[in-house]
């Protein structure tokens, strides 16, 4: 599943008063996160991502992610429950001058969804014993 969140950070949204976006997930694996900082930005607007009480990122709880121009895109395994289905991203404006909207892409693998790795190594291992019993054969 796919998701895409966006939030116009004003020049009100201070780091004590933030933008504060919700994300609504289904449940599954958040597998990847994309936050998007367009040309403009100019590293004026901060940003990071919080499930309930805990910064999920950056990792490091005192950072925050601030581009220009540049697309942040982390893997990460991060199990999400249909109980707490939500992440919210904090943002804020250092520039007075401007709003600047950032985007943020999750993914999120479904607990029906195939997994694709396994997938092929089952492949893999069935590719392998074939040609074990050709080599048999012959």
């Amino acid at each position: 599943m796919h998701y895409s969140y966006e939030g116009t950070v004003l020049t009100t949204n201070t780091v004590t008063n933030p933008k504060v976006v919700e994300m609504k997930l289904g449940a599954g694996i958040l597998k990847r996160v994309v936050v998007d900082f367009p040309a403009g930005c100019n590293k004026h607007v901060k940003a990071f991502i919080m499930d309930r009480a805990v910064q999920v990122l950056p990792t490091n709880p005192e950072g925050f992610y601030s581009y220009e121009d540049y697309k942040v895109t982390a893997d990460v395994y991060i199990p999400i429950s249909t109980e707490n289905n939500t992440l919210w991203l904090y943002a804020w404006n250092v520039d007075a001058s401007w709003p600047h909207t950032i985007s943020c892409l999750l993914d999120v693998e479904s607990p029906d969804e195939p997994n694709i790795y396994r997938v092929l190594e089952s492949f893999s291992g069935l590719l392998e014993r074939f040609i074990d019993l050709l080599r048999r054969a012959f």
